[in-house]
């Protein structure tokens, strides 16, 4: 398998899961959406425009576009309110754990961990096989999203740190997308 994977990690409270993943969702939805096609007979057509919506973040200082379609809009939605029932569901149930690698040192002054979490969004095609088989679904992209999540002591640090993390991860596929390779030396 060939696929291209990118992994982020991120350290959100529990009510800003929602916002960051949904930002960085909708954003690479934008990004691999192409315009609407309108046939008018057989074999021609031509290519309309995708309109997009500007949203505002509710527990996050961020600002981001998505494409302007409640179908899509929902569907997203569907994939993740399940994935933010199970972790609201396991935070309820679980001890604090005390030894989650947190990605920043003042962070973790700060917070309590929670726990870890994964979601991803996966590029495929559907490739058809021979009769007694099911199409095959083939993943060509996938951007895995690694979450430490946790409970803030503070709020007011919280915001500035995690909006921050979420937009400088923002930037980084929005170049990354634009075909711009970043290195970074440490």
């Amino acid at each position: 398998m060939n696929a291209r994977q990118q992994e982020y990690r991120l350290s959100l409270e529990l009510r800003q899961v929602n916002d960051a993943v949904s930002c960085i969702f909708h954003s690479l939805l934008t990004h691999r959406s192409v315009a609407k096609f309108q046939y008018k007979g057989d074999s021609n057509y031509s290519l309309g425009s995708l309109g997009i919506k500007e949203v505002e973040c509710e527990n996050i200082d961020l600002t981001y576009v998505k494409i302007n379609s409640d179908e899509l809009s929902y569907q997203l939605e569907k994939e993740i309110q399940p994935f933010l029932v199970e972790l609201d569901n396991t935070v309820k149930a679980a001890a604090p754990r005390r030894h989650t690698p947190l990605s920043s040192p003042t962070l973790a002054e700060s917070a309590i961990p929670l726990l870890g979490a994964q979601i991803s969004l996966e590029f495929f095609q559907r490739r058809p096989r021979p009769w007694p088989l099911p199409v095959e679904a083939v993943a060509w992209e996938r951007w895995i999203l690694l979450l430490d999540i946790f409970k803030a002591n503070s709020y007011g640090t919280l915001v500035v740190f995690v909006s921050g993390s979420v937009a400088q991860l923002f930037f980084m596929a929005e170049l990354r997308n634009a075909g711009v390779t970043l290195f970074v030396f440490c």
